[in-house]
């Protein structure tokens, strides 16, 4: 199950999409409680129906506090 983290890791790369600070179709990292490797896109684009435009997540890290 992915939480919290993992939602504000995708949040934080769609935003920066969104606004023009990063590019689609490139790898990028995002950072929440957990971190993550994905191949952006646009939050419009995420969920449609051409497969090659829609967010890729490739990689889930988790950071652990103690």
């Amino acid at each position: 199950m992915l939480g919290q983290g993992f939602k504000v890791a995708v949040e934080v790369i769609l935003m920066a999409i969104d606004e023009g600070v990063l590019k689609t179709d490139q790898v990028v990292i995002g950072i929440g409680v957990s971190a993550i490797a994905a191949e952006t896109s646009s939050s419009k684009e995420m969920f449609g129906p051409e497969v090659r435009r829609r967010l890729e997540v490739r990689k889930i890290t988790i950071i652990l506090f103690y």
